[in-house]
């Protein structure tokens, strides 16, 4: 799922150019696509034009992620086919072997790569082409060619394009791999005297330092092995400046799609969270995407990574129960993932190639709520809730021990992402959510008729004559000990004595 090369598309406006061109050469000549044929292989030798230190080019077997990030880590910019054998195919699986997992990438020159798994390819030359400074110049990026734009992606609450902040732009040429994240605003700006090729790839990556987005695929385990990246195909650098990269309609890709959703519902709970005092996890947030829902079509929060759950016992367990994986399968996906447990699974379906629905978000929403309670209540707490799903199966009901966790963190979860979507879009529908909440024996609504200041009906049972209690100082009641929602009562009766009677009441009609 990983590795797309998405040609033709994403909507890619190139609205500036900043490279010199005949009169006669029409503007159009900078945005080239590579659709059909096959790139020149950058690594072949070119004479006696040879770096005074050569790059070496060489082929990877990758075992796991660990693997995978430590190669990263020591610069070499890794893909799942080699440059000269890709089309206008749009999946580009990994091919797997008894070996490994296959992978190529260019090894800067001084990096020790003994300790893994690899056949050295070819050298890497360079054209010897210097400039005053002695640095290498050539027809392309050299001398500090900026490369900018804005990524945006079309948001199928408000119908309109959001910027989206935290992703990874990738520029990479045949012997250097530069990286960008964009901003708040969805801008991105890269400065890289070493890019010299005439033509370069241009990526997309879901992480950066507190999120990676990974897709789960039970036919193809190795694909979680790194986040989710897709190509937007080879471009011409005379046309990277200024570009307009909109994930909208056009991008038929589920996977991308979703990866775009994700980030953006994330980034706005971020700011929901900073804006109402909340927590927020401070580990990496690693994220499940299921294409159709492989194994579950329910979202969860487990939190496996920030606890940091590490004993394979405890790992085979967690993917079986929490997940569904059979277990045959779960000792080979152990064996990918190490400890890179989800924090958040969330399925998606490829029916939705070229839109997400709305309620992708907002369940997101729902599950950033679990996250930013896990934040506040500690992994004792979060251990045990998820104790509890293994053993019911889900949320159980009101009979089942424990099933007052079940009733707590629900309810705040869903009342605390109706009060986001609302602070955020404006849109009443929200609270009317809250207003009139399902019956459950989750009691959904309560927290929101503690903060509102309109009395009304509870179920048709009592008055809500509770208020003025905001969810910032409920949230600061979810300490660790507070497990049910009578313990949450309790302490909320402490805080406002002078509505201990219309606190009793409230909660009764709940059933509580």
């Amino acid at each position: 799922m990983k590795n797309h090369i998405l040609l033709a598309v994403l909507t890619i406006s190139f609205l500036q150019f900043s490279c010199k061109k005949k009169e006669a050469t029409p503007v159009e000549s900078c945005d080239v696509v590579i659709k059909n044929g096959r790139m020149r292989n950058p690594y072949a030798s070119s004479g006696n034009h040879l770096r005074v230190k050569p790059s070496k080019y060489c082929k990877f077997y990758i075992h796991n992620i660990a693997e995978y990030q430590a190669l990263e880590n020591k610069g070499i910019y890794l893909q799942s086919l080699p440059m000269d054998e890709y089309t206008d195919r749009i999946d580009f699986p990994v091919t797997t072997t008894a070996q490994g997992m296959l992978f190529y990438g260019v090894v800067p020159s001084g990096v020790d790569i003994s300790n893994f798994s690899h056949e050295f390819l070819e050298n890497a030359f360079l054209p010897e082409k210097t400039n005053a400074n002695g640095k290498v110049n050539g027809s392309g990026l050299g001398l500090g060619k900026t490369i900018n734009g804005t990524v945006k992606f079309m948001n199928p609450i408000s119908h309109q394009y959001s910027m989206l902040g935290g992703v990874k732009v990738i520029v990479k040429d045949a012997y250097k791999t530069a990286v960008a994240f964009t901003d708040q605003d969805g801008n991105f700006s890269i400065e890289d005297e070493e890019i010299n090729s005439d033509t370069v790839q241009v990526l997309l990556e879901f992480s950066n330092d507190y999120y990676e987005i990974r897709t789960l695929n039970i036919a193809f385990l190795q694909a979680i092995v790194f986040p989710n990246k897709y190509s937007l195909g080879y471009k011409k650098t005379c046309g990277l400046t200024n570009m307009q990269i909109e994930i909208g309609p056009e991008a038929k890709n589920a996977a991308l799609q979703h990866s775009a959703a994700m980030l953006l519902s994330l980034n706005q709970f971020k700011k929901f969270a900073v804006d109402n005092q909340l927590k927020f996890p401070a580990k990496r947030m690693v994220i499940w995407n299921a294409i159709d829902a492989v194994i579950s079509d329910s979202y969860s929060t487990p939190m496996l990574n920030n606890i940091n759950i590490s004993s394979s016992t405890s790992i085979d367990g967690l993917l079986s129960q929490l997940f569904g994986i059979p277990s045959a399968l779960t000792p080979l996906l152990r064996d990918i993932i190490g400890d890179k447990l989800p924090d958040v699974y969330a399925p998606y379906y490829n029916a939705n190639f070229d839109h997400v629905p709305r309620g992708f978000i907002e369940t997101m929403f729902h599950e950033f709520a679990h996250a930013s309670h896990y934040a506040q209540a500690g992994d004792a707490f979060w251990q045990d809730y998820i104790a509890y799903i293994f053993a019911n199966g889900g949320y159980g009901d009101v009979t089942k021990p424990g099933s007052g966790m079940i009733q707590l963190s629900e309810a705040w979860a869903e009342d605390l992402s109706n009060h986001c979507a609302f602070q955020i879009y404006g849109d009443s529908v929200y609270i009317r959510y809250s207003e009139r909440p399902p019956t459950s024996f989750i009691p959904y609504g309560v927290y929101y008729d503690v903060s509102d200041n309109v009395p009304d009906n509870v179920r048709n049972r009592t008055i809500d004559q509770v208020s003025g209690y905001t969810f910032p100082q409920m949230y600061e009641l979810l300490q660790p000990n507070i497990r049910t929602q009578q313990q949450f009562r309790d302490a909320l009766k402490l805080k406002l004595p002078a509505q201990s009677v219309a606190i009793d009441s409230l909660f009764a009609g709940y059933g509580l």
